[in-house]
């Protein structure tokens, strides 16, 4: 009786433990989860003509994404309504498209995204949600 009580137990916590597994998956993978960060860009050196930087940002999970090329040595900063800095680094985006994943805050509220390279200034607005 023991074995068959255990044995049914296990079964229940290996498909419960499957199951919380399975969503987790497809909520921090699925196209729904990503909301796209809308950036104002200004191009900053207009004389050169020699390629075309590219940026986008997009909120997935618990991270704040940034795709970007053809920046060079860019510095990228999150900030909280009242200007204090939540996140501060550097990231070099050379001639491929790459992402960057910064951690955002975890507390509720209203937060800019300001990317600036030598090539490229961009900022957007984004919101954490209880």
């Amino acid at each position: 009786m023991n074995t068959k009580i255990t044995l049914a137990i296990s079964i229940l916590m290996l498909l419960f433990g499957s199951n919380v597994f399975a969503q987790h998956e497809t909520s921090a993978s699925g196209p729904d989860n990503k909301k796209e960060i809308l950036l104002k860009k200004v191009i900053k050196d207009k004389r050169d003509k020699s390629g075309f930087p590219y940026v986008e940002a997009w909120i997935a999970a618990q991270n704040a994404i940034v795709e970007a090329s053809e920046l060079k040595e860019t510095s990228l900063y999150i900030l909280n309504v009242d200007g204090v800095i939540m996140y501060e680094g550097t990231h070099y985006f050379d001639m491929m498209p790459e992402t960057f994943a910064i951690d955002i805050p975890l507390m509720p509220g209203k937060y800019y995204i300001v990317i600036d390279s030598p090539y490229l200034y961009a900022e957007g607005v984004f919101e954490i949600r209880k």
